[in-house]
């Protein structure tokens, strides 16, 4: 008896593992990035939730993904400070490339 609820238990662990997916990186980066720039542009918390909303249709990801994503970064404090680094020198290339 004991190796069938075993068995059942480690089938329910995988079955919940492989539910999740995270973002990678470089597409994190670029999601990221269009998030903080309306955040900074909209005032309107109605607003920021469509364009959140848009965001995630245009990279084909959900908010679940997203979020799962985001915790992943934030369960490790390394993991987070270089995806950020990452981020500020993308949005740094933004905003010189719209300077030119």
């Amino acid at each position: 008896m004991p190796f069938k609820y075993t068995l059942l238990l480690l089938l329910l662990l995988f079955s919940f593992t492989g539910c999740s997916r995270r973002i990678n990186e470089d597409k994190f980066i670029l999601i990221y990035s269009d998030l903080v720039i309306a955040q900074d542009t909209l005032k309107n918390n109605n607003t920021l939730d469509q364009i959140k909303n848009s965001v995630f249709q245009r990279y084909n990801v959900s908010e679940k993904e997203y979020t799962e994503t985001l915790n992943y970064y934030n369960s490790d404090p390394r993991k987070w400070e270089a995806f950020f680094n990452k981020t500020i020198s993308h949005l740094e290339g933004l905003r010189s490339k719209k300077g030119k």
